[in-house]
């Protein structure tokens, strides 16, 4: 949802929720570059939202983002917590590398560029713009429904629903990310950094208690994904945890791993050799680089230009596609 002072969008990290009386009131703080506090107020179900500034350091308006974004990629720890997240973190992991987002991010940041000329979230598949300084065990994007088709689609039937048979922000108030759009949408994202479920309200509101959900499921195929979704929320309904057997690791993950590292040692002005270091190791030390038939140099060069596509357009929304 827009800024009504500034017309920007918002980027929210939550740390709580909390119930006063007659208002539901969502408080988000977030890593930016400095302090910034959300506060969501309903009245009626109708939302406000008021941006408050607490001493926020002014961003330089002339830097490159990409000079002030480095990731050591010779520290396997900047890495290893991939491990256990989903494709949705990878796919984060390679928007906020992508050249054209951070460029968008700190003309969205400086406030020196219309509304209207920057690029919107949904142009990289988000609902709202998000810190790319932010690694994916704390960011909280939320993906598009039109991108991502683990979404689940509801309308809220009942706002008093009965125990484990709704969905009551307050019981999970730790794990919610809440954005509303301009057509009053509510698009929910449930994460405690390593699993995560989301849900857009099309009808209706999730601030009203308890809410009963209808979900709108269609197609053969393509219903494993969101029925997968379905089965994780139920089970946060009912036990207030994600079930860890319901987010099994990802195959791929260390091979996206590598792919990432890549990447951020193209950003650092790792020569070829290097990176050949990185991905063969001893192999390398033990031979003549120019002299192994072009084999691990051809290897190189074909994960040099994944990293290079994958930062310069919209592969990260490979993603987000499932069968």
């Amino acid at each position: 949802m827009p800024c009504p002072r500034t017309g920007h969008g918002t980027t929210q990290l939550p740390i709580s929720l909390l119930r006063i009386p007659n208002i539901f009131q969502l408080y988000f703080s977030e890593v930016w570059s400095g302090s910034c506090e959300y506060y969501i107020h309903f009245r009626c179900f109708w939302p406000l939202l008021v941006k408050r500034w607490r001493g926020a350091r002014k961003m330089s308006d002339t830097a490159d983002f990409s000079d002030n974004f480095t990731i050591d990629w010779h520290d396997v720890r900047n890495y290893e917590y991939l491990r256990c997240l989903s494709r949705e973190a990878f796919a984060w992991e390679w928007l906020r590398r992508n050249r054209a987002y951070q460029r968008t991010w700190l003309s969205h940041c400086s406030r020196k560029t219309s509304a209207t000329s920057l690029l919107s979230p949904s142009s990289f598949g988000l609902v709202s713009f998000v810190d790319p300084s932010t690694p994916a065990n704390i960011a909280r994007p939320v993906w598009r429904a039109d991108v991502d088709n683990s979404v689940l689609i509801a309308e809220v039937m009942d706002a008093d629903a009965p125990p484990l048979e709704g969905l009551d922000l307050l019981a999970v108030a730790s794990l919610v990310t809440l954005e509303v759009d301009a057509n009053e949408d509510q698009h929910l994202l449930l994460s405690d950094g390593k699993a995560s479920v989301r849900v857009d309200i099309v009808r209706g509101t999730l601030l009203g208690g308890r809410a009963l959900l209808s979900y709108q499921l269609w197609g053969g195929q393509r219903l494993q994904t969101p029925v997968l979704s379905l089965r994780r929320l139920i089970t946060l309904l009912v036990t207030g945890r994600f079930a860890l057997s319901l987010f099994p690791p990802e195959r791929l993950a260390s091979r996206w791993i590598l792919e990432l590292q890549v990447s951020d040692a193209l950003a650092a002005g790792a020569s070829h050799r290097e990176i050949a270091n990185l991905l063969f190791g001893s192999i390398i030390a033990d031979r003549n680089w120019r002299d192994d038939g072009g084999s691990v140099r051809s290897r190189v060069r074909r994960a040099v230009n994944t990293a290079k596509r994958r930062t310069s357009t919209l592969a990260h929304l490979d993603f987000l596609a499932r069968g």
